[in-house]
């Protein structure tokens, strides 16, 4: 009789048996996988290919090693969703360090350079009317140019920025406002200058846009409110800068000489952009450039002096289904024209951000960057408004001086303090005491103490909303959307001082101060009001993501299609 590798060959009647009951068996063991994928599937663990996703207690428990050493990655991530979560942990596990304050400093810079080279603009009318022989009406080209350039930079920054890079768009924009900047040095003329201003503002708005993202993608969520901080101490650090040298040098060696330092203080951030920080992660996986994505992670696992999690492998990142890495594999997609980037990136602009999911947060965040902006008008006017109010030679002065000091108690306060907080109560506080400020201005009389304290309250209140305004919108913006969403906000924001003047001088000249001073701070109030329609809390918690794909849209819609897949699976593998 044969025999197996098993033993003895069983008889004709007890193997009929045996396979009867084998048969048996295996239809049970289907019933059973069956109906626990039925319960997987009401609990929303199966992916719309069927394959099961970890729940949170399983991958605490578990972790994603387990995969990292199977070695294949299937059925790990689905979505650019599930990957960017994967990227979150890696960055909790490695942690803050050397390379964010690396990130850090290159965003300072940027606010650094843009607020010196605004500051000292300003301080340059009275040298350019006796220079050139013009009068104050002719000099509003250059600010009138340089707002332009600052909204046609906002719109422009955020788009590009998700479709070449959220690095890439920030070196140049800091490029643009470094090289212009200093060529502005040279200028001949007003009309000359502010041409060339033109091209800073467009930096300025790259600036502003691209600057916090890049910083926020690398960061730990803990540490995230902490690093954003540094915007508001470089922007006070760079007026006071400028105007301490102008000061002190203007007389001595010339306008053009102060401009010039001005601008080359981005010297450096340049530097550091094209020799050492890598492009952020998140771009590179929403690219698909995986390979790309753990290269800069491993810079910044080595800056700060650890290694690449196991479990974030090129992979795992690809997981099933993931698209092939465009960064390295498909030549075809690096032989785009700029016309085909820029339409491609339009198309799918268009499409995110029409998605309601994204409307739902977006359209309340514009109306709070519009009523914010709106309010804010009044502050450029204060000095010249409370000089007539109070009288003296020297108020505006001293109005100017005290702003700028509660500036630097505002950043403190956002240092140390309010980044603790929740990002909306944040904002929504400092809205609050910054429209109870501007309306106290207004009604307290003519006591110069009380006036300069509530100047102070009003800085930090401001000082405290901006933080959590500029922390909070890139935060609570899918990666897809992040830095377009943001450029629309700032886009609003610099729209609105356009037309806002206009209302301030009718209500100056048709009413009084007091009433000015009440209407804006109605806008304030406001602003506060708008952030009860924002539901999505970030403070320490991973960044907001959302799949915008077609596919996974429908599974999330449809209850049955993930159970008809695990169904159909369970019919294969049986």
């Amino acid at each position: 009789m044969p025999t197996t590798q098993y033993g003895a060959r069983p008889s004709g009647s007890s193997g009929a048996s045996s396979n009867a009951s084998l048969r048996n068996a295996r239809g049970d063991m289907a019933d059973a996988k069956t109906s626990s994928w039925d319960a997987e599937a009401s609990r929303g663990l199966l992916l719309p290919d069927g394959t099961r996703r970890r729940d949170e207690e399983e991958t605490k428990s578990a972790g994603l090693d387990a995969d990292a050493a199977r070695g294949d990655g299937v059925g790990l991530v689905s979505n650019d969703a599930e990957r960017f979560r994967l990227l979150d942990r890696a960055i909790e596990e490695v942690g803050g360090g050397p390379f964010q304050h690396m990130m850090m400093a290159v965003a300072a810079v940027g606010f650094f350079v843009e607020s010196a080279e605004m500051a000292i603009v300003g301080l340059l009318y009275p040298v350019f009317v006796q220079e050139w022989a013009v009068k104050e009406t002719e000099l509003a080209i250059i600010k009138s140019l340089t707002s332009l350039g600052m909204v046609l930079g906002c719109l422009a920054s955020g788009s590009l920025a998700d479709v070449y890079g959220r690095k890439t768009v920030y070196f140049w924009s800091l490029f643009l406002s470094v090289a212009f900047g200093f060529a502005s040095s040279w200028a001949e003329g007003v009309t000359s200058f502010a041409v060339l201003r033109l091209f800073v503002g467009i930096g300025y708005g790259g600036v502003s846009v691209t600057a916090i993202p890049l910083l926020l993608e690398v960061s730990p969520a803990v540490s995230r409110g902490r690093y954003t901080a540094i915007k508001g101490y470089a922007w006070c650090l760079g007026s006071t800068v400028i105007i301490v040298l102008s000061w002190a040098l203007m007389d001595r060696c010339g306008w053009r000489w102060l401009v010039r330092a001005a601008a080359v203080a981005g010297v450096p951030a340049l530097y550091v952009l094209h020799s050492r920080a890598p492009e952020s992660m998140r771009f590179s996986i929403m690219h698909g450039r995986f390979r790309d994505a753990i290269d800069s992670f491993r810079v910044l696992a080595r800056m700060n002096g650890s290694t690449v999690p196991s479990f974030l492998t090129e992979s795992n990142l690809r997981g099933r289904g993931g698209q092939a890495s465009v960064g390295n594999c498909d030549k075809s997609a690096r032989t785009k024209t700029w016309a085909q980037g820029w339409r491609s990136g339009m198309k799918q602009y268009v499409a995110k951000m029409s998605d309601p999911r994204t409307r739902t947060t977006l359209f309340p965040l514009l109306w709070l960057w519009a009523l914010n902006s709106a309010g804010m008008t009044i502050l450029g006017f204060l000095p010249f408004q409370l000089k007539k109010h109070l009288g003296g030679d020297d108020t505006h002065f001293q109005v100017a001086f005290v702003s700028m000091l509660g500036e630097w108690i505002g950043s403190t306060v956002v240092a140390f303090f309010a980044f603790k907080l929740r990002r909306v109560s944040e904002i929504r506080l400092g809205e609050v005491l910054t429209g109870v400020a501007v309306v106290a201005v207004g009604t307290v009389g003519r006591e110069p103490v009380a006036i300069f304290a509530l100047l102070v309250a009003l800085r930090v209140g401001m000082a405290i909303s901006k933080h959590g305004m500029f922390t909070y919108t890139p935060e609570v913006m899918p990666t897809e959307v992040r830095v377009q969403a943001f450029g629309v906000c700032q886009f609003v924001a610099r729209v609105v001082p356009v037309f806002s003047p206009y209302l301030l001088t009718y209500l100056d000249t048709a009413a009084s101060f007091p009433v000015t001073a009440a209407v804006h701070g109605l806008f304030f109030c406001l602003a506060a009001a708008t952030t009860l329609a924002l539901t999505v809390e970030t403070a320490n918690l991973p960044l907001v993501e959302r799949d915008f794909s077609a596919a996974q849209s429908e599974a999330e819609t449809s209850p049955i299609l993930p159970l008809a897949v695990a169904r159909q699976a369970t019919m294969d593998a049986t």
